[in-house]
This record gives C-alpha cells, sequence and structure tokens, in this order.
C-alpha cells in the first residue's frame, strides 16, 4: 500500500486553497440560485430541491477543503507555486483535454441529453461516456455504477423527496 507522500502533501496546499474557494463560491450561487425556483406545491415539489442541495454540499465538502488547506499553509505554497509558474509556464495537453471534455459532456447533458431522454437515460448515458474516457475501466463496471447511479438519484428524488426531476421526465 503506499501512501501519499509528505512532499505531494505539500504540493496540495495551494491547489487545494484555490479549489476549496473556488467551489464555495460555486456552491453558494447554486444553492441561492436554487431558492428563487419556483416551488408550485412546497419544496417537495421544487425544481430547485436538488440544484440547492447539491450546492449546499458542494459549499460544505469545498469548506473542509479549503480550512484543511488554510491549516496546512495553503497561501504560503500558493505564492510560491504562482511565482514557479510564471518563471516556467507549461500546461500539459491531457489535462486541458480532460477539462474541455469535461465542460464539452456537462453542456452536452443538459442541453441536449436531458431535454431529449427521460432522466435516467440521459444520467447513465452521461456518466458512462465520462466514465469510459476518464477512468478505462470494464465496460460491466462502468454499466454497473452508472445505471445504479442514474437509478438511485431517480429514486431519491422522485420518490423520497418527491421532487420533479430536470429534463423530459422519468422512466421509473
Amino acid at each position: 500500500m503506499v501512501t501519499p507522500t509528505v512532499d505531494r502533501r505539500e504540493r496540495e496546499r495551494g491547489p487545494d486553497l484555490v479549489a476549496g474557494t473556488s467551489l464555495a463560491a460555486l456552491g453558494l450561487y447554486v444553492a441561492a440560485q436554487a431558492v428563487t425556483m419556483p416551488r408550485p406545491a412546497g419544496w417537495h415539489s421544487a425544481p430547485g430541491l436538488l440544484p440547492f442541495l447539491l450546492g449546499s454540499w458542494l459549499t460544505a465538502m469545498s469548506a473542509v477543503l479549503l480550512v484543511g488547506s488554510v491549516k496546512r499553509g495553503g497561501g504560503a505554497q500558493l505564492r510560491r507555486a504562482v511565482r514557479q509558474i510564471r518563471q516556467d509556464v507549461t500546461v500539459r495537453a491531457d489535462r486541458v483535454w480532460r477539462m474541455a471534455f469535461m465542460l464539452a459532456g456537462v453542456a452536452v447533458y443538459v442541453y441536449l441529453l436531458l431535454p431529449r431522454l427521460y432522466f435516467e437515460i440521459a444520467t447513465f448515458v452521461y456518466l458512462a461516456t465520462t466514465m469510459r474516457v476518464l477512468w478505462r475501466r470494464e465496460p460491466l463496471k462502468i454499466a454497473l455504477v452508472a445505471g445504479g447511479v442514474a437509478v438511485a438519484l431517480t429514486l431519491l428524488f422522485s420518490r423520497f423527496l418527491r421532487t420533479l426531476l430536470p429534463g423530459a421526465g422519468s422512466w421509473l
């Protein structure tokens, strides 16, 4: 079993600070926007319930990341990293490709798949494609994970929380 080295943990302090701050701001924005969505018959029928919960969870998790980074001296490490980047600007093509793929994938999911397919099918297609490209595991494992997550989200929000799902409705 390989444990992270101290050097690796030190290198992650600065990026954790940036990620924690950025994700906390994004989570607060999503939660605030979700509260403004209409609630036809209370919160259980609000289409903004899922975004509100996700935004809140994202804010809470990023706050933990941010606090940990600050405790480990993330600010000083970030300043050193910025100075180093100014000296040697190199961008790895694979990272740029992954970020572009993720951005395009989310856009395809939100603007093409959800409006045309049932929520479960659109979510399965998005997750399976993303995991196949980025995770590169066996197709059976990917299908099981993507299908399980899609069904679990559907049951959680449509049956347990009794809220509307985005997109063209629900198959289950």
